[in-house]
């Protein structure tokens, strides 16, 4: 057998094979032998016709392409062997060169490239925010306000009511009004704040009143039926679009004033509505909840912050298939969300007016995205030596198991348990656990972590000899594992 190798820009290599003529026979003959189990030949038991008659029964076009399939199936993992390629998946026949001497053309897509770049220079400062008091205390008093008693009242609107307004507005050109209406009339309720304090230079940036800070305390003193005229100017850099730059002014017309009674904040309010026995473990865990919120929410945004960074230092080099296969997991994610909306994807390309190629190319920017980072974190995972233990993967993988089958029929349960789904399940355990590490790791590296440990485990200054030097500093480095750090590969992870 006779290898050429030609390899392409797009990440795959066409290997030429030629093989010997014998080879080639074999396989005829053993295609006409599969040929005749299937097609029927008068005076013949199936599969027991001589060549020739099965030649002249289906003809050699047809005997050559079954052969060509089973030569192909034969020689191929030898012709990559020889070859020396490392590839993503199998190849694809892409032309018979000749049939004297039989010469067949494979594409073989190869396993992707990932020059990693200097990841080890990136450095952002990690500043995990800290939980306060009213960040509690805001949790608490959402709690309160689901609980409040709501009473239609004739008084005049205070604080802390609730006043549901007819509300229009319209925008000012100087003291005139224009005549294009910024918001046409709708009902809406409001909460009367008067903790926002605002001044004549305020955006409101950061406060959540709308339509602008401080506008719910012009409702104070307002009764049923009371209308009233109020306008503001907005800046440019506004956060509202619809008001944005403009002078507004705005019609409201009260429908009614509704009280909030708010429950009373003490143990038998928590045990009632909480399940915990008092105030004071109520809001223990509170704390402890919202600072597991703020270290995942944090994380998460410091992560992509340094992935996207490291990525984008780093050279890639896949070819098409692996794109491929990532804008399928890309679509394929984008159904399993549809249908937990009660929606399906032919509803959503109709009211994105596209069809498959325009979903394939809508998705192409967030598997690219996916596929570069995945492969940074495996390439990132075997520098660092980052390994995971294969009885935790198995147990993990037990434990996913389990959870799935509570939620599927019988039938579909027996489905888990077969060797096949358990060796990927295991696999996509073990890669889910290397990203996570490999991530943890980069985010300790960014965040000087990584400095500051190896600062402190540092061996002290040696004594200086008679002669004002040291001799100690080699013996060091023997002694202290954490003067050099080695580098070895972990297992491959079949995709």
């Amino acid at each position: 057998m006779k290898i050429e190798r030609e390899f392409l820009e797009d990440h795959q290599v066409k290997i030429k094979v030629e093989v010997d003529d014998e080879v080639m026979e074999g396989a005829k003959r053993r295609a006409a032998r599969k040929i005749a189990k299937r097609v029927k030949i008068p005076g013949f038991r199936p599969g027991k016709a001589p060549y020739q008659v099965i030649v002249r029964q289906v003809g050699e076009a047809g005997i050559v392409e079954e052969a060509v399939d089973q030569v192909i199936e034969d020689v191929y993992p030898q012709a990559i062997e020889e070859a020396e390629i490392d590839p993503y998946g199998p190849g694809t026949l892409e032309n018979v060169a000749s049939l004297d001497p039989p010469t067949f053309e494979i594409i073989v897509p190869l396993k992707p490239e990932v020059i990693l770049g200097n990841y080890g220079d990136i450095r952002r400062p990690y500043e995990l925010p800290e939980v306060t008091n009213k960040d509690v205390d805001d949790v608490i008093d959402n709690i309160r306000e689901s609980r409040a008693i709501i009473k239609t009242i004739e008084r005049p609107a205070e604080e802390g009511d609730i006043v549901t307004l007819q509300l229009s507005a319209e925008q000012l050109d100087g003291k005139e009004i224009q005549d294009n209406i910024v918001l046409s009339e709708r009902t809406i309720p409001f909460i009367i704040r008067t903790d926002v304090e605002t001044t004549e230079d305020d955006t409101g940036a950061g406060d959540d009143e709308w339509p602008y800070s401080g506008f719910t305390r012009q409702l104070v003193g307002l009764s049923t039926g009371d209308e009233k005229t109020v306008s503001h100017s907005f800046h440019e850099d506004d956060e509202n679009e619809t008001f944005r730059g403009i002078d507004a002014k705005f019609r409201l017309v009260v429908e009614s004033v509704q009280s909030r009674d708010l429950p009373e904040l003490d143990d038998n309010f928590v045990s009632e509505n909480t399940g915990f026995p008092d105030y004071k473990s109520f809001r223990a865990d509170i704390f402890t909840k919202l600072e597991s919120r703020n270290l995942d929410e944090y994380n998460n945004a410091y992560d992509d912050g340094i992935l996207e960074e490291a990525v984008g230092q780093a050279e890639f080099k896949y070819p098409p298939q692996a794109l491929d296969r990532e804008v399928e997991h890309v679509i394929k994610n984008l159904k399993n969300q549809l249908k937990e909306q009660n929606l399906d994807i032919d509803l959503y390309m109709k009211t994105r007016d596209i069809d498959n190629d325009g979903l394939r190319e809508e998705a192409m920017p967030v598997a690219e995205t996916r596929l570069k980072q995945s492969l940074f974190l495996f390439e990132f995972a075997k520098a660092e030596n980052i390994e995971v233990d294969d009885e935790l993967v198995k147990n993990e993988a037990k434990n996913t198991m389990d959870i799935l089958s509570q939620s599927l029929s019988q039938r579909e349960a027996r489905k888990l348990s077969s060797l096949n789904v358990i060796n990927n399940l295991e696999l996509n355990v073990k890669s889910d656990m290397i990203s996570r590490l490999a991530i943890e790791r980069l985010r300790e590296i960014s965040s000087g972590k990584i400095d500051q440990q190896l600062e402190t485990n540092l061996p002290p200054s040696p004594e200086e000899d008679d002669n004002g030097t040291s001799n100690e500093f080699e013996d060091s480095k023997e002694t202290n594992p954490d003067m050099e750090i080695g580098k070895e590969d972990i297992s491959e992870i079949e995709d």
